[in-house]
């Protein structure tokens, strides 16, 4: 997942507040990994990393950022089909679809900590310095936003 903006604009929390992420569950130690670059994570643990924002030459193109943790804001949507989960932007458009063939896709719900850098885009696609893995929320059955999870 690459992240992009017109415009990359920092953010600082000014309270905790709930993101969540899509990962996908593997094997029979129920491993939890990330969909693209397959790194593992475990809940209840806190992830820090460095962001990394490449901003746009010319006016036209825009802000990307390919380093950091990804996750979504409560406003996206989230879509059970099959063993996929699709993702789209508060106005109904599709972001991301999940899926693999080897893994299940899950939502977790994480919490970005007070104090912590982050940035947000207009469809709602959050990455951001520090978050913690809290729990597996429910699969969606039909679309819904994040936040009523």
């Amino acid at each position: 997942m690459c992240w992009r903006a017109f415009k990359a604009e920092k953010k600082v929390a000014q309270k905790d507040f709930n993101v969540y992420k899509v990962l996908m569950r593997k094997g029979k130690d129920s491993l939890l990994i990330s969909p693209f670059r397959h790194f593992p994570y475990c809940l209840g643990k806190e992830y820090k990393t460095k962001i990394h924002v490449k901003e746009a030459i010319f006016h036209y193109e825009k802000d990307t950022i390919d380093k950091g943790l990804h996750c979504y804001s409560e406003e996206c949507m989230v879509k059970n089909v099959y063993n996929s989960i699709a993702v789209g932007n508060p106005y109904g458009q599709t972001l991301e679809c999940y899926s693999n063939e080897l893994a299940s896709p899950v939502v977790i719900k994480c919490t970005i900590p007070k104090g912590t850098a982050y940035y947000e885009n207009g469809n709602g696609e959050i990455v951001t310095e520090k978050y913690i893995l809290n729990k597996e929320v429910h699969k969606p059955t039909d679309l819904d936003k994040f936040k009523n999870l």
